[in-house]
């Protein structure tokens, strides 16, 4: 974010004469990969890929995710005057915006470098995108600050978090001896951070609007701010790698709590095939005395509400400070053809750890009644927007095959590989 631009700022002024700088030309596509290894075979992972490149309008931003399932496409400006390249920062140069791009510790870092005072304090870009859902992070409900022990870091609030718009969960579609692994998880693709602005010493936040009927990425920047700023100026943009949540609430929680929202968070079966749930996961951490546990279960969603349990409810046993995704044994319970099912998780209430969740409005069910998840129906009391940070891991196989191979088994039980920051 803005720290780390002004350190990259100052570095690249000391070594600028030092660097061989290669031309992106007309036509060219450079790609900064935001994971460490190789896809592979057989493995969807999100694996998110920065392209930038160079037409006749100037530069263009595209971020592609999950093998170009999903996608996001900005025109960044018009008009460059040329365009420079070293290892992974790109930079397009201007005499009026300037655009420099670089992988960080959090991501894609897109800094905008306005050379002198713009004609408005809005910056708007073209946008298109494919396949992905915004969710707006606004500033915490006094229920979730108050009641729930939430926090959320300043620079996600007023953020945009991207969702996969039509999977989520771990999917092992079975053919025969083949095995195809889907890793969507919580199904959330990056985070656009809120971004700042600064001159020298001098930062402030930005507002950052995302319309996707529209085709816009607008940052609005502080407009008596803008006046009085020396130039440049610089405006961070950062592209979260991550699919967990950008807040928590404590793990003291007084409810239990639903995914229901179609598309984004439940999981319908496909027609023709058959579906097991293999494994629950959740993303927390622990950080009071001992291990604690807390319920998983999936629960059949009819009319966007949960209705029956899908099983018995399950463990998942959270331990140590350190943030991390914990998982239940590996279990079978089968699911029918054509249902749509939700995960759900609670906790028995105390204190000393944390689960992480984002803003999605209407994504959950409430159940204030049986907060144990200790019957198999479910009693809803309320709507909430607690998108939580985890998942549940299916198989699918077509009802017709019943061959269940050596290649399956170990695949149900597969450890995470290749794509780092997934």
């Amino acid at each position: 974010m803005g720290s780390s631009g002004k350190v990259y700022g100052l570095c690249l002024a000391v070594l600028s004469v030092l660097m061989v700088w290669s031309t992106l030309v007309a036509g060219d596509e450079h790609t900064i990969r935001l994971y460490d290894g190789e896809a592979i075979s057989n493995h969807n992972r999100r694996c998110m890929t920065a392209n930038i490149s160079k037409d006749a309008s100037g530069c263009r931003l595209s971020l592609d995710l999950w093998q170009g399932e999903c996608r996001l496409e900005i025109a960044c400006g018009a008009g460059p005057s040329g365009y420079r390249v070293e290892g992974d920062t790109i930079e397009a140069l201007s005499d009026d915006i300037g655009h420099r791009f670089y992988r960080n510790e959090s991501g894609l870092e897109w800094e905008i470098v306005l050379k002198r005072r713009p004609a408005s304090n809005v910056l708007e870009y073209a946008m298109s995108v494919k396949n992905l859902r915004f969710y707006y992070q606004d500033s915490l409900s006094v229920f979730e600050r108050d009641v729930l022990g939430a926090i959320r870091p300043d620079s996600v609030v007023g953020a945009w978090v991207a969702y996969h718009a039509l999977r989520s969960d771990n999917i092992l579609s079975v053919s025969g001896g083949d095995t195809l692994v889907n890793e969507y998880r919580t199904g959330q693709a990056f985070i656009v951070y809120r971004p700042k602005a600064w001159s020298g010493n001098d930062t402030v936040w930005c507002d950052l609007n995302i319309d996707v009927k529209r085709g816009r990425f607008e940052i609005v920047l502080d407009k008596m701010w803008l006046e009085s700023a020396d130039y440049p100026v610089t405006i961070d943009p950062t592209f979260g790698n991550t699919s967990v949540g950008g807040s928590t609430m404590s793990w003291n929680l007084l409810y239990a709590y639903c995914h229901r929202l179609a598309g984004v968070n439940t999981y319908q079966v496909p027609s023709g095939k058959t579906a097991t749930i293999t494994q629950y996961s959740v993303y927390g951490c622990e950080t009071g005395s001992g291990d604690m546990s807390v319920s998983m279960a999936a629960f059949e969603i009819v009319s966007g509400t949960p209705q029956s349990r899908v099983g018995d409810r399950v463990n998942v046993t959270i331990s140590g400070g350190t943030p991390a995704w914990f998982s239940s044994a590996i279990l079978e319970q089968e699911l029918s053809e054509g249902n749509e099912y939700g995960v759900a998780v609670s906790c028995a209430p105390r204190s000393g750890g944390t689960i992480y969740y984002n803003g999605v409005t209407n994504a959950v069910s409430t159940d204030n009644t049986y907060c144990g998840l200790d019957w198999d129906g479910w009693t809803h009391s309320s709507l909430t927007s607690f998108n939580f940070s985890m998942y549940a891991t299916y198989t699918e196989q077509v009802v017709a095959d019943e061959t269940v191979s050596g290649r399956r088994k170990q695949m149900i039980g597969h450890k995470e590989g290749g794509c780092k920051g997934y």
